[in-house]
């Protein structure tokens, strides 16, 4: 005798039916999230060849023989000469001076950046987690030195870099860059570094940490988001500065890439 309970045909059915509409259900939503993932690659895509159509192009026009420069039926060129790499005018391109000029932009960009890393980071968490007096104010003062461009402090910063010994010479570069970019550094990471729970911390504390030991193995581990970002607006900064380096070095052999590139342009510079 069947028991009450017992599952019938129909009710196979209605579970077959049920389990069919589910696995209909999913590869609809598979279906719909791959859709949505082409489209949206497509449009990093095309978002991407957009913005590097500029960048090819330059590529393209310095090795195009100057009877193909100006003509648009010509995309690429029918031969390559690479003669403004080896044979520019002035400082050119691939020579001595060249090189020199890349190692000193190089050696600038990197060690301001790293030096507003180190300082920055013990400013930025004074800031945010020890109560000082004034500290809120010293932070907002901090922010507002940012409002004033850095051609304000070229006469100051020349003179003390006179006084100090430091003239003509990559140092004094590398200082005022740290100088100019240090408040806005500072400001980033503060906030930062008050976002992240105190009691992350207080553990570190309890376990036998140091502060100094805190900073180094808990708050910059977790802020390497913030600490790149620092570090790339320092070096790019630094990079495309051109008028700290013309006035702060009078030495030929200690220029940079943008007074390099200027002379590639054809001006004079007299120093």
């Amino acid at each position: 005798m069947l028991c009450h309970n017992h599952p019938t045909i129909g009710s196979y059915n209605y579970i077959g039916i049920k389990r069919g509409v589910a696995e209909v259900r999913w590869y609809c939503m598979k279906l719909k999230s791959s859709l949505f993932n082409i489209m949206f690659y497509l449009f990093v895509i095309i978002l991407l060849s957009v913005e590097l159509i500029p960048f090819f192009t330059i590529i393209i026009g310095s090795i195009k023989p100057n009877d193909e420069l100006f003509d648009p039926s010509k995309i690429i060129p029918t031969r390559i000469e690479l003669i403004r790499y080896t044979d520019a005018p002035g400082e050119g391109m691939m020579t001595k001076d060249f090189f020199i000029q890349l190692r000193n932009s190089l050696i600038i960009s990197a060690t301001a950046a790293l030096l507003i890393i180190g300082s920055a980071t013990l400013s930025s968490y004074a800031l945010a987690r020890l109560n000082f007096r004034f500290s809120k104010t010293f932070a907002q003062l901090i922010l507002f030195s940012y409002l004033f461009p850095g051609a304000f402090l070229i006469f100051p910063l020349t003179f003390l870099m006179m006084q100090y010994g430091l003239y003509n010479n990559l140092a004094s570069v590398i200082l005022a860059e740290t100088t100019i970019s240090s408040p806005f550094a500072i400001w980033l990471l503060t906030g930062y570094f008050t976002s992240i729970p105190k009691e992350i911390e207080e553990s570190a504390l309890i376990d036998g940490c140091n502060r100094l030991q805190v900073i180094l193995k808990v708050v910059m581990p977790l802020s390497i988001p913030a600490l790149i970002a620092v570090f790339m607006y320092t070096f790019i900064r630094s990079w495309n500065n051109y008028l700290f380096p013309l006035i702060l070095l009078n030495n030929k052999d200690l220029w940079t890439l943008p007074i390099g590139i200027s002379c590639l342009l054809g001006s004079e510079i007299v120093v």
